[in-house]
């Protein structure tokens, strides 16, 4: 290729990457706008609102709220700010997290040859965009103060772990990014630990020399997960979903597969036409025996947070709890693009069908969603 057609394809590059965070960033404020506090956040604000001081809101939701200590950490400073500017500064807030590890990612995937080292900035948005468009729960998951720090910040928190765990030497930066990422995990999201416990036994197994690394990873997984478990507001929350829980175990195996499987679909679905655009910059060598590796751990992770959702909840769990699962479905995705020969392809050709395509999903995705927010009036009671 010679140097014109390069910049021709860089520019096109820009192009579809600017259009398509041009028509997300319209679909994010227009689906945005329609958000409003929940009872969770007034709760929230009621009992740890900024008139009383920090540590004694955290004292008070570790006894009370839940064992999330990470999470909320997090939420209860950003409570701190002005009530008209919690929600706005939550959803930017997670934008920004995710779109920095989403570019972690990438970049070491770049420094492992799997991605060309000068479409770093195209890939990046489009990975980003393919994250928030095939959630389980796109609203809750980033746009709902009381859960985004949990499932949002916790899929972050994933995807940079898994920037680490893809390198061969780490440095003091990446010691940082593993360790806190853990740490957040591990007080955070349920979920979120199995998928980690996953990627830390699948680092293990592609390199052994990584046992030290893995071995210190885990242990300060099983402390943080600890410290979550075993919180007094998590042993009496533990409990009260015992109690209330409304099905048999094999019931509950059936209803959260009936959820799960039709949104996983529709979720890959929207990921794969998400991602079209970027595949001839992809460059993820695959064999039979990765895809059977990657098909597996797949298979397991599924397995076990199915089993592990049925055994505690006893019914369908809040589709908003699957979205580290869902960030896992995205690898098989990815696969898949990069298997595609596009080199003939012209990306800003392609765009149109795909742009438009993409938009009438969004839409239909989060029409339930938006309408669920809106105020109806409220009928007079009948004399």
């Amino acid at each position: 290729m010679d140097t014109r057609s390069r910049e021709k394809e860089k520019a096109e590059s820009l192009a579809i990457s600017l259009l398509s965070g041009l028509l997300f960033a319209i679909l994010f404020v227009v689906v945005f706008r329609n958000q409003m506090l929940k009872s969770d956040d007034f709760w929230v604000l009621k009992y740890c609102g900024s008139s009383n001081s920090f540590s004694k809101n955290f004292d008070f939701w570790w006894h009370n709220t839940n064992g999330r200590f990470a999470s909320a950490f997090i939420q209860l400073l950003f409570f701190r700010l002005p009530v008209q500017f919690i929600l706005i500064a939550s959803a930017i807030s997670t934008l920004l997290v995710t779109g920095f590890a989403s570019f972690s990612l990438i970049s070491a995937a770049s420094a492992q040859k799997l991605i060309q080292h000068n479409r770093l900035i195209p890939t990046t948005v489009f990975l980003t965009i393919a994250i928030y468009l095939s959630s389980p729960a796109p609203v809750d998951v980033f746009l709902w103060p009381s859960a985004v720090f949990v499932h949002g910040w916790s899929a972050a928190a994933l995807l940079l772990i898994a920037s680490v765990l893809i390198r061969s030497n780490w440095k003091i930066l990446h010691w940082i990014i593993a360790i806190v990422s853990t740490i957040f995990i591990g007080g955070s999201s349920e979920t979120a630990e199995v998928i980690l416990v996953l990627l830390i036994m699948l680092a293990f197994l592609k390199n052994s020399k990584l046992l030290l690394k893995m071995s210190i990873l885990s242990a300060i997984l099983l402390f943080a997960t600890a410290l979550h478990y075993y919180a007094p507001a998590s042993l009496n929350r533990s409990q009260i979903l015992i109690d209330s829980a409304p099905g048999s175990y094999l019931n509950a195996i059936f209803a959260s597969a009936k959820q799960n499987i039709p949104v996983a679909v529709v979720s890959s679905a929207i990921a794969f036409i998400a991602l079209l655009p970027i595949a001839k910059f992809i460059k993820f060598k695959t064999t039979k025996k990765t895809n059977i590796l990657i098909g597996r751990s797949i298979l397991a992770a599924v397995i076990v947070y199915t089993l592990a959702v049925a055994w505690i909840m006893k019914d369908s769990e809040p589709l908003r709890a699957a979205q580290p699962v869902f960030l896992l479905l995205l690898v098989p995705t990815i696969v898949a693009i990069s298997q595609i020969n596009s080199t003939k392809w012209s990306i800003v050709k392609l765009s149109i069908p795909i742009l438009v395509l993409l938009t009438a999903l969004i839409v239909l995705f989060s029409y339930p969603e938006v309408i669920s927010t809106v105020q109806f009036p409220q009928l007079p009671p009948t004399p």
